[in-house]
């Protein structure tokens, strides 16, 4: 039943994850600009608190209003297009040969993609889908575990993407398309938020 519960939260959150989701594109831009093992930093504890709340406040999360998911989505993309653009260009080959100054553009990385993948983008197919498996199989601990393996699976094929763009594409290309990606997922929430 367990290994039953795990695999079927996990696929449905995974595969309701990957239709059409935009925050999917924005972790792949960040990471063409900053290094995926950076976002990925980020990018894990977003998907965990964000699973957690789906899992705890399932009811909550699906009751959202449209139009203050659409409008923290917008944020958090246009969020996501300036850090994109500002975020100088680190390359960590060796991590245990960097300073304490080298750490701080990898906090501030890694605090950008958790910023930008947490306000992003709620009640969504995959917290929806992590809610109601909760509700269903009374063992939102192990729901919150496969959400979070399911949105981490995600994640890592966005950034095996970025990565490659990371390494092979000139940076000055990547932070114009990554900006501007940015500015079209953000455009695109703003123009779902209803009056």
């Amino acid at each position: 039943m367990t290994a039953t519960l795990f695999g079927t939260a996990f696929v449905a959150v995974l595969l309701a994850e990957l239709v059409g989701d935009k925050l999917l594109y924005g972790a792949g831009a960040l990471a063409a600009r900053i290094g995926a093992r950076t976002v990925l930093l980020g990018a894990i504890p977003a998907f965990a608190a964000k699973s957690l709340v789906a899992v705890t406040l399932g009811g909550f999360v699906a009751r959202l209003p449209h139009t203050a998911v659409a409008a923290s989505s917008s944020i958090a993309f246009a969020l996501t297009a300036f850090t994109i653009w500002r975020e100088p260009h680190v390359v960590r080959d060796d991590a245990s040969a960097a300073s304490i100054e080298d750490a701080t553009p990898l906090f501030r990385g890694a605090l950008s993609a958790f910023t930008a993948i947490f306000f992003a983008e709620w009640a969504d197919p995959g917290q929806l889908a992590a809610a109601a498996f909760a509700a269903r199989s009374g063992a939102p601990g192990l729901v919150w575990l496969a959400a979070t393996s399911a949105m981490a699976a995600k994640a890592v094929l966005a950034l095996a993407l970025g990565a490659v763009l990371h390494r092979h594409a000139p940076q000055r290309a990547v932070r114009w398309a990554g900006a501007s990606l940015g500015v079209a997922l953000a455009l695109s929430s703003a123009f779902q938020i209803r009056g």
